[in-house]
């Protein structure tokens, strides 16, 4: 939860740190849900950088 409104840059990459695929929806409320499919993909563990003006985090993904 914040109030930052504007584009939040969303990548998913793989353990090693291989981009699988990135896209920039639009923030315009305190909270933010996205939802992406990971059906294609292997299981495994992934990671999602989210960013969002000045702010950074990444989370762990675990896809079984």
């Amino acid at each position: 939860r914040s109030t930052y409104r504007g584009p939040v840059n969303l990548t998913l990459r793989d353990a090693g740190g291989k981009p699988l695929r990135s896209w920039q929806p639009n923030k315009a409320a305190d909270t933010f849900r996205q939802t992406f499919l990971v059906s294609e993909l292997p299981a495994g563990l992934y990671l999602l950088h989210i960013g969002q003006g000045e702010q950074r985090e990444t989370v762990k993904v675990l896809k079984q």
